[in-house]
């Protein structure tokens, strides 16, 4: 991902360098990862939930695709009740919890897969 497409508040080395020199962010990076502790960037979470969080390139992907799956599942879920899929909601429900259970305490998964 590039910096200019990042949103993160990397402009506060600019503004108050102190703070981040205080919390142990080194430059060029604006936060250090809430989930495997790497450098990185504090900006939005990936995906529509409406909380900022800091995140290292690795993790922020991962993330971004459990949301898109959270997302995916959902609407697929809708699409088989709608329809009378019964089989295939089942599967799709299956998808959607295993995805909870991964973004809410799949920390070690999600810093596997992100390489950290």
């Amino acid at each position: 991902m590039k910096i200019k497409n990042r949103n993160c508040y990397c402009s506060l080395w600019e503004k108050s360098p102190a703070t981040l020199q205080k919390q142990g962010v080194k430059p060029g990076f604006c936060g250090i990862c809430s989930i495997c502790g790497a450098q990185g960037h504090l900006q939005h979470a990936p995906g529509c939930h409406p909380y900022s969080d800091a995140w290292c390139d690795g993790c922020y992907r991962v993330q971004a695709l459990v949301n898109n799956l959270q997302c995916i599942a959902m609407v697929g879920l809708i699409l088989c009740i709608v329809f009378q899929k019964w089989l295939f909601a089942i599967g799709l429900v299956f998808i959607f919890v295993s995805v909870i259970v991964i973004n809410a305490k799949g920390k070690k998964l999600i810093r596997y897969f992100a390489g950290t």
